[in-house]
């Protein structure tokens, strides 16, 4: 069993990731993410330990005390969420599981089509945002308009962030 020195914690759909890095890799804690889907983490827990999937169970500092947990490397969490179909659980967690899946196939594509286009639209986010903040502040007459803006452009801003975590390229906030 491996002790990880430092955790991150993401915020994705009201949950929180918890990411370590590992030999040069990012991972995931599988546990506490299983559980925030809604799943049986034992019956998950069989399916992940199978050669394929590259389980690690380490250290992992959480909340100033130390955690025993199996961690997937974030590179085979796609794969996994594939192996869960969202008609054959209940009700009341397709909706999650779906959201999660969704969430990963944005990742994938934007890797695949386009690298650095994650990172481009974040910039390009927070210019506006920086420009709308000079607006508002330069004249009293702005700060309706940098209102409305605010809106539209926090909940993207955010949305891109979560998707830069994800795919472990980790955002300095300005």
């Amino acid at each position: 069993m491996d002790l990880v020195q430092k955790s991150l914690s993401v915020d994705f759909h009201q949950d929180k990731l918890t990411l370590v890095e590992y030999n040069g890799q990012p991972y995931v804690a599988m546990k506490p993410l299983v559980e925030n889907m809604g799943l049986d983490w034992r019956s998950q827990q069989r399916k992940l330990t199978a050669k394929r999937w590259g389980m690690v169970k380490m250290t992992i500092p959480t909340n100033g005390d130390l955690q025993e947990m199996l961690c997937l490397p974030l590179r085979k969490l796609f794969g996994w969420l594939n192996t869960i179909s969202p008609n054959k659980v209940k009700p009341q967690l397709k909706q999650k599981i779906e959201i999660y899946q969704d969430e990963c196939d944005d990742v994938l594509w934007a890797y695949w089509t386009n690298k650095n286009g994650l990172q481009e639209q974040y910039n390009e986010w927070l210019n506006k945002n920086k420009l709308s903040k000079d607006k508002g502040s330069f004249h009293g007459f702005g700060l309706n308009q940098r209102k409305l803006e605010k809106r539209v452009i926090e909940p993207q801003l955010k949305r891109l962030e979560n998707l830069l975590q994800l795919s472990f390229s980790f955002i300095q906030k300005n």
